[in-house]
């Protein structure tokens, strides 16, 4: 193995009891440093953020000389929060998705959360990794351009009485609603895209089973019976790819799967086969299946 070469994690119940106690005691350590931190850099950017916006509403703003270097401060450590915070989340969802696998009670308890969730699969971690510092670069960027040209807009927006922030509230309420539609257009363009595919697939199945198991039709094509049920096999490892790929199944699922395609790709004449014939799939399941064969072993016998 070489040294940029990383070894492939143990399934959960590979895991011995004391070694699930140090996996669930590490989870909780890392979600601890990831709201302290969110914390520390949350109370830094408010309040210069808000020591900002009161120097600009003044009478008497500070000159740009000031006011340009604050707000550059102020983005550099936004992007350095975003940058940190995104990291330690996934960290944070890797020792989540690890824990699920090897504690039942942690996986069902998230499996229910997410049935009774109001928006099923959604994070609030996620929001405040990744959308939660993008507000303070934004606000950063906003007002490095407004102490570009003087406190003018700031002044403006403070004299703006309740029906003008109304109808910006309202404005806003649209511009998200319409990204959320589309948001669910395009998850259900991708939901259409793997049912067409799902169909597809199914319909070569039905097609190869019938060859498969007629000598007459078995006779018109280039393949012996074995190279035909190995692409049958193949091309059901790609279904279970595609299927998790899209999300359409569950982690628990694909374990149990992915253990199977595992048991498919360790027998020679699959592999043969599959150096044969891999051109013929997209190219993140050549890769899925590629680095899979460099690190399982190979299973005697055909």
């Amino acid at each position: 193995m070489s040294d940029n070469e990383v070894s492939p994690p143990r399934h959960g119940q590979e895991l011995g009891k004391k070694e699930r106690a140090r996996l669930f005691q590490h989870g909780i350590h890392e979600e601890g440093v990831f709201y302290a931190r969110l914390n520390f850099f949350l109370v830094f950017e408010s309040v210069l953020l808000g020591a900002v916006v009161t120097a600009f509403s003044s009478k008497n703003p500070p000159p740009q000389n000031i006011s340009i270097p604050i707000c550059i401060l102020g983005f550099v450590v936004s992007v350095a929060w975003w940058f940190t915070q995104v990291n330690k989340f996934i960290l944070l969802r890797t020792l989540e998705d690890r824990l699920e696998e090897a504690l039942d009670e942690f996986r069902e308890t998230l499996q229910i959360a997410d049935q009774r969730g109001i928006f099923y699969r959604w994070s609030a971690s996620s929001f405040l990794a990744y959308w939660f510092p993008l507000l303070f670069i934004i606000s950063w960027i906003c007002l490095g351009c407004i102490s570009g040209s003087g406190s003018r807009i700031v002044m403006m927006l403070a004299q703006l009485n309740p029906a003008d922030w109304i109808g910006i509230a309202q404005l806003i309420a649209i511009v998200v609603s319409v990204v959320l539609v589309m948001r669910q257009l395009k998850q259900s363009a991708r939901t259409q895209s793997l049912k067409a595919y799902l169909d597809q697939r199914h319909e070569v199945f039905r097609l190869n089973e019938l060859v498969l198991n007629n000598e007459d039709l078995r006779a018109t094509v280039d393949m012996t019976r074995e190279q035909l049920l190995v692409y049958m096999l193949i091309g059901w490892c790609e279904v279970i790819f595609v299927q998790k790929k899209y999300a359409s199944i569950s982690g628990e699922i694909w374990q149990s799967q992915d253990a199977l395609v595992t048991r498919i790709f360790a027998f020679p004449f699959v592999r043969a086969r599959w150096a044969d014939i891999k051109h013929e799939y997209m190219k993140s399941f050549r890769n899925f299946i590629d680095k899979k064969l460099e690190k399982m072993p190979v299973k005697a016998g055909t």
